[in-house]
């Protein structure tokens, strides 16, 4: 209508700020399923493979093949799961810097959401570039011993394997647990407001 004076764009309304408001609660909250979607599979895998009790020819030289057949399973599985975690929290972490430099929310919001976020970052880096790999490097090198039927060089690499295993858990739940509170510290409203008003 003549006269009439539009009210100017509201902060945050924007596709790229809707984006990125999608991306800082979908990123972490995609992370922390797909680890507890694989602790899940890992919890079935494990006892079902156990009770199956399978008999592996190619490792006669070690017991409890089914801890090798679910394993074997679920070593490649570990690595993706973590892998799509480090990816989608480094997009979480892009996400934030991006709205660090439009301004959209206070310095302490910003603050507690980017201490949370480099922490799971961190976590799920340390999990990806040097727990898991030495993890892989020692089951590896216990299939090879197992193979060839050295028993000692087997049980000497899985009990390399066996003492990181407990960091590994903790580490895949701090993940989780971290990621969701990036997600649920997204989801508050926590914008700045106007001065003016």
């Amino acid at each position: 209508m003549p006269g009439m004076v539009r009210s100017p764009t509201r902060p945050g309304s924007s596709w790229l700020d809707r984006a990125l408001a999608a991306l800082s609660v979908g990123a972490p909250a995609f992370a922390a399923g797909v680890i507890v979607a694989t602790g899940v599979a890992a919890a079935i895998a494990f006892p079902t493979m156990k009770t199956l009790d399978p008999s592996l020819p190619g490792f006669a030289a070690v017991p409890d093949h089914w801890m090798i057949a679910a394993g074997r399973v679920m070593a490649p599985i570990f690595t993706i799961t973590v892998a799509g975690a480090v990816l989608a929290m480094a997009l979480a972490t892009l996400a934030w810097a991006l709205q660090v430099l439009r301004a959209q929310f206070g310095v302490r919001v910003l603050l507690v959401r980017g201490v949370a976020l480099l922490l799971t970052l961190a976590v799920a880096g340390h999990l990806q570039f040097a727990l898991l790999p030495r993890m892989n490097a020692n089951f590896a090198t216990f299939l090879a011993a197992a193979r060839a039927g050295d028993t000692n060089a087997a049980l000497t690499a899985r009990d390399a394997f066996d003492q990181d295993h407990p960091s590994s858990g903790r580490e895949f739940g701090a993940v989780a647990a971290l990621a969701l509170v990036c997600a649920g510290l997204s989801i508050l409203p926590t914008r700045r407001r106007d001065r003016s008003a």
